[in-house]
C-alpha cells in the first residue's frame, strides 16, 4: 500500500500519484485527494494502482449522480465539480501542445456547456444474451464486465421510463443464433427511435416491435437490421435543426451528440473564418453541415468525406436548403484533397478529423501548397499537437485556439485551432 497526495489528471481520466520517483495511476480520485492506493500493475517506468480510501478529499469533490459511476466506463469525472472538469480539460490541450509540439501558448479557459447532464442526443447500448432475450447495458471502465443499466443521466433523466420500455422489448425478442448485438438510442422531441443491430442476422421475432410501438407512443420508430436485412416500424424522422439550416442525417451514421454545444461550435468556425476568403475546402464534412453553413455565408465550399451515404445526405441537405454554391466528392479525403489544392486552390481549409488527425501525406501536401487559412477541429489533444507541431515548422502562426466542452462528465474535450500563413496572400 502507498499513501500520498493525487497531484493532476492524466488525459484519460486517471490521477497521478508520485512516490520514490514512480508515477501511479489512479482511477476515480481528483488532485488533492489525500489517498492510499494499491498497486495493480507495475511497468518499467509508471504503475497502476486501485484506490483503497481517501484520507483527505479534494475541495474539488461532488457526489456522482448516477448509480453505474466507477464501474460502468461511459464517465470519468462525475466525482468532480464542473468548474473542476473544465480546467482538467483546459489542462489536456495546454499539456499537450507543450509536451508533443514544444508550443508556449495561452490557453483560453474551455467553453461550457450550457447543462453537464441530460445532454446527449444518442447513445449505443451493448446487448446481452439472456435466458429470454437480451439485456443491455454498456462495458465497464476496465473493458472487463458488461454493466446493465436501468439509467443514464447523461442521456435522459432518471425518471425518464426509457430503459425500463427497452428492457421490456428486449425480453421478448429472440436471441437464438444471434452472436452479437447493439441498440443505438436517438432522442428527438421528447421521442425515441431506436435503431438495432444484429449479427449475423435478425431475430426471428422481429415483427413483435410492431405492438411495442402501439404500446409505447413515445417510441418514434424501431429500426433491425443485419447485414443481410434490415426492417423498419413506425417512420423514423431523421432530422436536426442547426443554425437555420434544415438537415437530415444516418441513425447510422455520424452526428454530433450535444445540439446546443454545437451549434457554438458552428458559430465559432463561422466567426473566425476571414471575411476576405472566398473559397474554402471543407475536409471530413460528414453530412455537410459546415459546407453548407459557409455557402450560406456567401463562401464557394467543396466538401470531401469517404462514407458514401453521408455524402449523398449532403447533396440531398444542400438541395433541401437551397444552396447551390456547396459541391460534395465522396472519396478518401487523403487522395481527393491533394488534387483540388492544385485544382480549386482554396483560400481557407476545414479540418474535421478522425482521432488519428490529419493523415501525413495529406499533411505535407496542405503546408506545401501553403493555404492561408486553415481551421482545424479536433477531438483528440495529441493528435493535434502532432500536426500543429508540423504546420508551425512550415510557416503558419496560430491566430486561435479554443476548447468546447462537447462532453461533461467525461474526459473528452473539442478544439478548434485557426492557423494563419504569413508566407501567402490572396486577392
Amino acid at each position: 500500500m502507498i499513501s500520498g497526495k493525487i497531484e493532476s489528471i492524466a488525459f484519460g481520466g486517471n490521477g497521478v500519484l508520485k512516490n520514490e520517483g514512480l508515477v501511479i495511476f489512479v482511477p476515480f480520485t481528483a488532485p488533492q485527494d489525500q489517498v492510499t492506493v494499491e498497486i495493480t500493475t507495475k511497468k518499467k517506468n509508471f504503475a497502476l494502482g486501485s484506490l483503497l480510501s481517501i484520507t483527505v478529499p479534494s475541495p474539488d469533490r461532488v457526489d456522482p449522480v448516477c448509480p453505474y459511476f466507477g464501474t460502468c466506463g461511459g464517465c470519468q469525472f462525475q466525482h468532480l465539480n464542473y468548474s473542476a472538469q473544465l480546467e482538467i480539460k483546459r489542462r489536456f490541450i495546454l499539456d499537450a501542445l507543450q509536451r508533443i509540439a514544444k508550443l508556449s501558448l495561452s490557453i483560453p479557459p474551455i467553453i461550457p456547456a450550457p447543462r453537464s447532464y441530460n445532454y446527449r442526443c444518442h447513445i449505443t447500448l451493448r446487448l446481452k444474451p439472456q435466458t429470454n432475450g437480451f439485456l443491455a447495458g454498456y462495458t465497464s471502465w476496465d473493458h472487463q464486465h458488461f454493466i446493465p443499466i436501468a439509467q443514464c443521466p447523461i442521456f435522459c433523466p432518471s425518471d425518464d421510463p426509457i430503459f425500463s420500455h427497452v428492457q421490456d422489448l428486449l425480453k421478448q425478442l429472440d436471441n437464438k443464433g444471434i452472436e452479437e448485438a447493439s441498440l443505438r438510442l436517438f432522442k428527438t422531441d421528447g421521442q425515441y427511435l431506436l435503431v438495432f443491430h444484429f449479427f449475423p442476422k435478425i431475430p426471428a421475432n422481429s415483427n413483435i416491435c410492431d405492438d411495442m410501438l402501439k404500446a409505447h407512443p413515445h417510441f418514434q420508430a424501431i429500426l433491425i437490421q443485419s447485414p443481410q436485412e434490415k426492417m423498419t416500424f413506425g417512420t423514423p424522422v431523421c432530422q436536426i435543426e442547426s443554425l437555420g439550416l434544415k438537415a437530415s442525417f444516418s441513425p447510422q451514421g455520424f452526428v454530433q451528440n450535444f445540439p446546443e454545444q454545437r451549434d457554438a461550435m458552428y458559430r465559432a468556425i463561422l466567426a473566425d473564418m476571414p471575411h476576405d476568403v472566398t473559397k474554402i475546402l471543407d475536409l471530413y464534412c460528414g453530412i455537410g453541415i459546415t459546407s453548407l453553413l459557409f455557402a450560406q455565408s456567401g463562401k464557394t465550399v467543396i466538401g470531401i468525406e469517404s462514407n458514401p451515404e453521408s455524402i449523398a445526405i449532403a447533396k440531398q441537405n444542400a438541395e433541401r436548403n437551397g444552396i447551390t454554391t456547396a459541391t460534395f466528392y465522396q472519396n478518401k479525403v487523403e487522395e481527393k484533397a491533394a488534387a483540388l489544392l492544385h485544382t480549386f486552390h482554396p483560400e481557407s481549409v476545414l479540418c474535421n478529423p478522425p482521432r488519428e488527425g490529419i493523415d501525413f501525406a495529406l499533411l505535407q501536401a496542405l503546408c506545401a501548397e501553403q493555404v492561408p487559412y486553415i481551421q482545424y477541429l479536433s477531438c483528440m489533444p495529441s493528435t493535434l499537437a502532432r500536426d500543429l507541431k508540423m504546420f508551425v515548422e512550415k510557416g503558419y502562426t496560430i491566430e486561435k485556439i479554443q476548447g468546447f466542452d462537447m462532453f461533461p462528465q467525461t474526459t473528452h474535450v473539442e478544439t478548434l485551432v485557426l492557423l494563419k500563413n504569413k508566407t501567402r496572400e490572396f486577392n
